[in-house]
């Protein structure tokens, strides 16, 4: 997912709703230049985060992604790549430790 900072297109923001409210599935779907393309979660997640979109999430979705990380406050912040930062932490903390966590996070982000 090539593009600017900022203002995302409408799909990829429904995607990425779509996506929070089908229980975080591994795989997202989304359209790309007209094309359907299948991503991994995280691949999907770091299309929000690089380039940053800056979007505001939802409230309802906003209390989604709080609730599922166990967050008090919307301390992730109120854009969709605030979010797709925290969920992403959390995968790759949950999934992996030290140097395992690192990998994914930095080495295997294109």
């Amino acid at each position: 997912m090539n593009r600017d900072p900022g203002h995302f297109p409408g799909h990829l923001r429904e995607a990425f709703i779509a996506w929070l409210w089908a229980g975080f599935p591994e795989k997202a779907d989304i359209e790309e230049n007209y094309v359907a393309k299948r991503l991994t979660a995280d691949d999907f997640l770091r299309g929000f985060i690089e380039p940053h979109c800056s979007d505001c999430l939802p409230k309802d979705e906003r209390d989604w992604v709080r609730a599922h990380l166990g967050l008090e406050h919307d301390d992730f912040g109120m854009s969709y790549g605030n979010a797709a930062t925290a969920l992403l932490v959390a995968r790759i903390a949950g999934a992996a430790t030290g140097a395992e966590f690192l990998r994914r996070l930095v080495f295997d982000y294109e």
